[in-house]
């Protein structure tokens, strides 16, 4: 196994994983491969965002992308002002990363690779910091478990905030302290 960096030929292959992975538990959402295309432009046009994949047998089989944001007002104007808000008061002075995209092949779910994957990611980011005061910001669906044990794995505590959903389920707010 081998992760890098996504290469810009290789988003096709990224979209139609994005797609299928969204298609089942617990999402169970048909989307177009036009959406699809839209929702990832639309995170990978964030500020600073890097997307890395583990490649596995020549295959793309995981992906994480993520961003920086220069300050909690910007972060607070993606998530909404409230969980902005609510996050830079338990984290203020911290350089501030958000978890925006994390995608598994549904042919290897399930077997670790996306928690791998973000270890390495993450041990990467620290390295790159350095020594300073960092933090990596995630939003969960409630009912996202298996995403949920991966984010445990890697060290990410709930940190207490979450906004309601129409369904009656959740987003939560993880962290990741660096």
């Amino acid at each position: 196994m081998r992760i890098r960096l996504l290469m810009r030929k290789e988003v096709p292959t990224l979209l139609a994983l994005y797609q299928a992975a969204f298609m089942g538990k617990p999402w169970f959402m048909s989307w177009s491969l036009e959406k699809t295309k839209n929702l990832f432009q639309e995170r990978s046009a964030l500020p600073d965002f890097l997307c890395h994949v583990l490649i596995k047998d020549g295959v793309i089989v995981a992906a994480h992308g993520y961003n920086r944001f220069s300050d909690w007002k910007q972060l607070g104007e993606y998530l909404g002002p409230t969980v902005g808000e609510d996050l830079a008061v338990q984290l203020a002075g911290s350089e501030i990363y958000y978890e925006n995209l994390l995608i598994t092949d549904t042919k290897v779910q399930g077997r670790g690779l996306a928690t791998r994957l973000r270890q390495e990611v993450f041990r990467r980011l620290r390295r790159k910091i350095n020594s300073q005061k960092a933090v990596v910001i995630a939003r969960y669906r409630s009912d996202n478990f298996g995403t949920i044990q991966s984010a445990k794995k890697c060290g990410f505590v709930h940190s207490g905030i979450e906004s309601p959903l129409p369904n009656g389920l959740f987003f939560q707010y993880w962290q990741l302290i660096l």
